[in-house]
């Protein structure tokens, strides 16, 4: 994701293609960091809305397995709902590898921008405060998917595979 003049995206291209797959020319300049810090804004905001469902699900009964394999074969299914919980929150492993400093980072980065582009906004503004919430009570080196660790404290229940 990068933002700037085509041409000089003409000359930088080499070097990115160097460690990227894929470049996503979003704009100008400033509009490719805008785009990375929206993108994980919404990763950890799917990951803490499929936990925050899960968590009350589990309360009526609903064992997460089967929550999620409704949820997922519905229009509620995403990547985190797919892939992140039950690969990393069900199993308890919580290691996909991006570290909860680096998410609080770029979901500040992603409210900044809201707060100057969209102040009306309201939704990211709980996500960030969410993720700030986690991370004063977790360790700064722990993986993004133990924010759902606090929303179990939180909850007071914990989501596991059964």
């Amino acid at each position: 994701m990068v933002g700037g003049e085509t041409e000089h995206l003409a000359i930088a291209r080499p070097y990115i293609e160097a460690f990227s797959k894929k470049i996503v020319h979003a704009g100008p300049r400033c509009s490719g960091h805008a785009l990375k810090a929206m993108n994980n804004t919404l990763n950890v905001g799917h990951l803490i809305l499929g936990t925050e469902a899960l968590l009350t699900l589990a309360k009526y009964g609903v064992k997460p397995e089967e929550a999620l394999a409704a949820i997922n074969s519905s229009s509620g299914r995403s990547l985190q709902t797919e892939v992140r919980i039950p690969t990393e929150v069900l199993t308890r492993r919580f290691a996909y590898g991006f570290k909860l400093d680096l998410m609080k980072k770029d979901v500040g980065i992603g409210k900044s921008i809201l707060e100057n582009k969209f102040p009306q906004a309201m939704l990211i503004s709980h996500v960030a405060a969410i993720v700030d919430a986690a991370s004063e009570v977790l360790d700064k080196d722990v993986d993004y998917t133990e924010v759902c660790r606090y929303l179990e404290s939180l909850g007071r229940i914990e989501l596991a595979q059964t």
